[in-house]
């Protein structure tokens, strides 16, 4: 009583470090396109525009509720913020990948209020 039966035979090969793939390419799914990295600094420096628009209208009182919200501490969410104390010049860089920072890197040039100084110091 069951409806017709189709049968193909695929063969399996070994690829590296013991996975199998099809040999019979026309059943492989394609590559993944190439998806550009975002540098983590530059995510993060987007964050924190994001969390600065929060605070602005009013969907979060303070860091300790923005804390809460994106499930980080808030001194996570003050180093996020302190980010935005980079000159304009430097965060346009970061956003657009023009220059690779670490955010490790990023913190003595934060801590400088002057922005002329902070480009020094990078």
């Amino acid at each position: 009583m069951s409806g017709p039966t189709i049968r193909r035979q695929v063969t399996f090969h070994r690829a590296a470090r013991g996975r199998k793939s099809l040999k019979d390419k026309r059943f492989a799914t394609p590559p993944p396109a190439e998806v550009p990295r975002i540098p983590r600094v530059a995510q993060l420096l987007a964050l924190a525009h994001r969390f600065d628009q929060v605070l602005r209208d009013g969907e979060a009182a303070s860091y300790a509720e923005l804390a809460r919200l994106a499930g980080v501490s808030r001194a996570r969410v003050t180093q996020i913020m302190r980010l935005l104390d980079l000159s304009p010049a430097i965060q346009e860089e970061i956003l657009v990948g023009e220059a690779i920072f670490t955010e490790r890197g990023l913190r003595a040039a934060v801590a400088e209020p002057d922005w002329e100084k902070q480009r020094l110091l990078l």
